[in-house]
């Protein structure tokens, strides 16, 4: 942390951001620099800031909204407008959102620095922490889902309403699609937020230790059990547990997860005591639990339990229109950490991230991010940096070639069984309408039919 705070410069004039920055720099501040409020939104969630200087009129999201989202994730920031127009009316709204100061162009630098020397020291009140919430909590709340499609505003609206109870969830969707995030999202939105989020990778666990791992042990239940040993269900209480690829788990111990559903208490391996346990539990998935059922790998009961409300995240192909965002967001993100200095991305390179067809979904587009930046040796990302690390890369064209492989490998349980549930799927989804299923699994109407009449599809 800088010597007298932290202040953050929001503006879509870049000269400006490049004077005040030097302006605080000189002070003493640490300063950030944001040039509209999506990147204002994602600093904020992960760093703790005293000040915000916000420029009133800002493209995609104007500065009063700016202000009301920046304070959700940091309540105790302390916010001061810039405008060129100012007004009444707007300055009683910037004060209600809880501006120390509405000020307008051209400023003395004088009063600027005196404005922002006052707001730091409110913001760090005796008695109060800089930051009400803590780095875990701004860097997991809501805003920290990138996304200004309308599937994403939603997808962040029902993270809120479902952050508000306790019911138990099931997030739904593709590899890739960032399923824990929306997790963290939840926890850290609820009253649960300053107790653990526990996380349980079902598929990593190993069948003989699932049990202990999650339901822990008594001292002597079995040979290696020298002292007694809490599972992760007891640590998360009064938290929440985060069962990731729920669908991997086998079926004894989907039965004694059921107990813990529906009894809230666990029973220690070698013990007879229950014990009760507060937590909320939030499950995912890339597979289809009501297949499974049917193939009677997944138990209906717990099937029924896990999905009193069901979160579906959407894979990338539904919302393009963020990739420019995630390409800024993930450019910033890992610049610092693989050593470079970019600061921009090419148009050219922008065109490219977002004409390709992204089969693994968002984690597939940071990867190749996180590669791109890697082989850049200037301020900013070229399609030249991207081309090293693109071989290989399932990622291609959009419209290029069939749907089907892709779609294939992120669906269960057999070849044939998966490609023909795909299909049945895609029909569905256009009320079979043959020639726009034929469009959207990018193969001709005569393959489509002789695949329906393969699998019997009628």
């Amino acid at each position: 942390m800088g010597q007298t705070g932290k202040v953050l410069i929001v503006d879509d004039d870049a000269p400006l951001r490049k004077v005040v920055r030097a302006l605080f720099a000189a002070e003493g501040y640490e300063v950030f620099l944001a040039k509209d409020g999506i990147e204002a939104l994602n600093l904020a969630a992960t760093q703790a800031l005293n000040v915000a200087i916000v420029e009133q009129l800002l493209p995609r999201m104007d500065g009063l909204e700016v202000i009301r989202r920046l304070r959700e994730i940091q309540p105790r920031i302390v916010p001061i407008v810039l405008t060129a127009h100012g007004s009444f009316h707007d300055a009683m709204e910037a004060a209600r959102l809880g501006a120390h100061d509405y000020m307008t162009k051209p400023w003395e630098n004088a009063n600027l620095l005196l404005a922002v020397r006052l707001a730091a020291e409110k913001s760090r009140m005796p008695g109060e922490p800089t930051t009400p919430t803590s780095p875990e909590a701004g860097r997991h709340s809501v805003l920290s889902i990138v996304g200004e499609s309308s599937p994403m505003q939603a997808l962040r609206e029902q993270i809120r309403t479902f952050a508000g109870s306790d019911a138990t969830i099931l997030i739904m969707g593709e590899s890739g699609t960032g399923k824990e995030l929306a997790a963290k999202a939840i926890h850290y939105e609820s009253d649960r937020r300053s107790n653990p989020f526990v996380v349980i990778d079902c598929a990593s666990i190993p069948p003989a230790l699932i049990e202990s791992e999650l339901f822990g042990y008594e001292k002597g239940a079995f040979t290696d059990a020298h002292e007694q040993h809490r599972g992760k269900f007891e640590s998360a209480d009064g938290g929440s547990v985060f069962l990731d690829e729920i669908g991997e788990l086998h079926l004894e111990a989907q039965t004694k997860l059921l107990r813990v559903l529906q009894e809230k208490e666990v029973v220690r391996l070698g013990g007879s005591s229950p014990v009760p346990v507060k937590i909320r539990i939030i499950a995912a998935t890339n597979r289809d639990l009501e297949k499974m059922v049917s193939w009677d790998k997944f138990r209906q009961d717990l099937f029924f339990r896990l999905k009193v409300a069901q979160l579906l995240l959407p894979p990338l192909r539904d919302h393009m229109e963020d990739i420019p965002l995630y390409v800024n967001h993930f450019a910033r993100k890992y610049r610092t950490a693989i050593g470079g200095f970019v600061d921009s991305v090419s148009e050219e390179t922008m065109s490219w991230f977002s004409s390709r067809e992204w089969p693994g979904n968002v984690r597939e587009l940071e990867n190749s991010i996180i590669g791109a930046l890697a082989n850049c040796k200037g301020n900013r990302l070229e399609v030249s940096n991207i081309r090293k690390c693109a071989e290989g890369n399932p990622a291609r064209e959009r419209g290029k070639g069939s749907a089907l492989p892709g779609l294939l490998a992120r669906t269960e349980p057999g070849p044939e069984v998966r490609e023909g549930e795909i299909i049945r799927q895609f029909l569905d989804k256009n009320r079979w309408n043959l020639g726009a299923t034929a469009k959207a699994l990018d193969i001709s109407r005569r393959t489509l039919y002789n695949r329906m009449k393969k699998f019997g599809l009628k």
